[in-house]
């Protein structure tokens, strides 16, 4: 690991919480001091999600920023979700990137973060921190799940599993879609759990009740986070009754069952009615939204049958698809409570079986399960050390290097060099990340706007893309992207709105000499120009980007959204083209040439050179100088020296210069 990726304070961190971790897992080991050993180890974990925290000092572009605004807005409206607050212009309801009343997500997460805002004010460190609390919670969740099933060491290890997990701090700084909302719903579903299990075991029956409660509650608040997969730990639950005499014939665990289950329905039920009763139109598009998923391919999630197992390297890192199989295995062999951990690996398969066969998938979809996988692995762990400390002295070399295989293993799941490539503006080249820069610069140049213009009622339009949603955030006044017509800027200032529009080179002349209209300088930019297109490859069908595996393809016959490129131009005239939920196309040396839509900010690799043949006819070149080419699968490959047929693309531009 290079320490040139961020400031020395944000290595101390990471430092620090890996420290902590290390030391809580070897003070256990040689001291069997639970109770220290685990305090110290939550410490740690605190310390990496406050890492992660800090880890982008702006909001990121998908979901992050949406998810922000909308939590903005409810710190003064907490019961009408609203994205724009206040639309002066037209807007599509069912638009969740530019609408008014926002009702794309339940409310518990943005609730949060509004309160959080509330706290420590409008920035990003607020909107992050509930995702820092839950997860540090989570922790202790695992903790205590895998104690009960299983034993103390099986739990603390599990805990440094899931505190160093790499892509649950990709979510927790706001780097993947859907950040925070899956943080928070794997964070409900893992209490739900964690408080059923508590019930299973408790053997003081005036508790009993107490945590069938809990479980009732952490499930109807996961279901307030995402949707009805928050109920999942009824099915293991009702799973347990049936398969046990005693219980079954328990009318008293069958009540706890019944009032746990309308405990979470008295949860998440009023805000339904209630979004019904307010927002009719809203609510019934997003409730038939929803259905969709199951049934449709919604906004180009696809995949296929194995996709769920497949991203099980995304999520769990490289050797998770390879050896999730014997770690359930083991967590169940190794578990002392066998009906309790049979209900366990229900939840799992049932939840997989679910969105494996839902046509919308998306990698998170399966991630509330993290808890229990991290229990897993740590079972696998544990089962390979007790087989080979079995046939042994168990002389103190062997203990050492047990935990010294166990401090590795915490490491590789936090897989720094993940974290150094996706993030980071202290880069070792200083042309590095254009976007990053470009984002933190415009948060400060937001700020200052604010304070430059006098207090009025504004709407500012002729943001760059993607920047409306990031100013709103900063500033109070309602902000957009596009430019309107002339007599639509006077119609606002009849309604006694101050107009202010950003300028450029092809600001409409009766706007610009209209001198009640605001001209506002925009930041300065090493962008120069932005255009939606789509890229047609010499086998006559549009370029597609793969979203499973991060791969670029020519196979398709019409193009759509997961068709349409960004294609951005730099002031040294080099181009990086975006895809549609936000990577770049790189193509490096290390990576045999292919041409892949797997990074999340440009730098070397992602720079390209466009060599115009006619209007839209053009041959790519890689910033290694070789000709982007077609291969016979549909992948392109950047390793060509002389311009064949299979290095000419028909681009097709689609929207207006920004």
């Amino acid at each position: 690991m290079e320490l040139d990726y961020f400031a020395p304070w944000q290595y101390s961190l990471l430092v620090a919480g890996f420290l902590a971790i290390f030391t809580g897992i070897v003070w256990y080991e040689y001291s069997k001091k639970i109770n220290t050993a685990l305090i110290i180890l939550l410490a740690g974990a605190f310390l990496l999600r406050l890492f992660s925290l800090f880890l982008d000092p702006f909001l990121n572009l998908w979901d992050e920023q949406f998810h922000a605004l909308v939590a903005k807005n409810m710190m003064e409206h907490p019961f009408k979700p609203m994205l724009i607050s206040k639309p002066w212009l037209e807007y599509n309801f069912r638009g969740w990137t530019s609408n008014h009343v926002w009702l794309h997500k339940q409310p518990l997460f943005l609730w949060q973060m509004a309160l959080s805002m509330k706290f420590f004010g409008v920035n990003e460190f607020a909107v992050r921190l509930p995702s820092l609390i839950m997860m540090t919670l989570g922790a202790f969740f695992t903790f205590r799940i895998a104690k009960l099933l299983i034993g103390e060491r099986e739990g603390l290890f599990a805990a440094a599993l899931f505190a160093t997990l790499n892509y649950s701090h990709r979510l927790s700084s706001g780097l993947e879609h859907t950040d925070h909302n899956d943080i928070a719903f794997l964070f409900y579903v893992t209490a739900s759990i964690w408080a059923w299990i508590e019930y299973v075991h408790c053997t003081d029956k005036t508790k009993l009740l107490k945590w069938a409660l809990l479980t009732g509650l952490f499930a109807g608040m996961a279901v307030l986070n995402k949707w009805l997969t928050g109920l999942l730990v009824f099915s293991g639950w009702l799973f347990y009754l049936l398969i046990s005499k005693k219980y079954r014939t328990d009318k008293q665990k069958i009540q706890h069952f019944l009032l746990a289950a309308i405990i979470a329905v008295l949860v998440f039920l009023p805000w339904q009615i209630y979004i019904g009763i307010a927002f009719p139109v809203e609510s019934a598009y997003e409730r038939e939204f929803s259905t969709r998923h199951f049934f449709e391919i919604i906004e180009g999630h696809k995949g296929g049958n194995w996709y769920h197992v497949e991203m099980l390297s995304l999520l769990y890192g490289y050797v998770a698809v390879y050896i999730f199989v014997p770690a359930l295995i083991f967590f169940y062999s190794r578990s002392k409570n066998k009906k309790a951990a049979g209900a366990i690996l229900l939840n799992i398969i049932l939840l997989f079986l679910f969105f494996s066969v839902a046509a919308t998938k998306m990698p998170a979809f399966t991630f509330p399960l993290a808890a229990l996988f991290s229990i897993a692995f740590a079972s696998l762990a544990y089962q390979a050390f007790d087989f080979i400390y079995s046939g042994t002295n168990k002389s103190g070399l062997l203990r050492l290097l047990m935990v010294l295989v166990l401090l590795f293993l915490v490491l590789l799941n936090m897989d720094t060099k993940n974290i150094e490539s996706q993030h980071g503006i202290n880069n070792r080249n200083q042309t590095d990340n254009y976007f990053a820069i470009h984002r933190t610069k415009a948060k400060q140049f937001y700020a200052s706007l604010r304070e430059r213009l006098p207090e009025k009622e504004y709407v500012i339009f002729n943001l760059p893309q993607f920047e409306s949603v990031h100013a709103m955030f900063y500033l109070p006044y309602t902000c957009y992207e596009l430019l309107p017509d002339y007599q639509t800027l006077v119609n606002l200032k009849n309604k006694g709105v101050t107009v202010a529009v950003f300028k450029n080179d092809t600001l409409p002349s009766a706007i610009e000499n209209d001198t009640e209209i605001i001209k506002l300088i925009p930041l300065e930019n090493d962008i120069i120009k932005q255009q939606k297109v789509y890229i047609k490859a010499a086998n006559n069908k549009y370029l597609s980007e793969d979203q499973k595996v991060g791969k670029l393809i020519a196979d398709r016959e019409l193009p759509g959204d997961w068709e349409k490129f960004n294609l951005i131009q730099f002031r040294d005239s080099s181009f990086c083209i975006q895809t549609f939920d936000g990577l770049f196309l790189s193509a490096r040396l290390n990576d045999g040439d292919k041409v892949n839509a797997n990074s999340r900010k440009v730098q070397e690799w992602e720079h390209f050179s466009m060599k115009w043949l006619n209007s839209n006819e053009a041959s790519i070149v890689s910033c290694n100088g070789k000709l982007v080419t077609l291969q016979p699968d549909g992948s392109l490959i950047a390793n060509q020296d002389t311009l064949t047929n299979n290095c000419k693309f028909i681009i097709e531009f689609r929207d207006r210069e920004q």
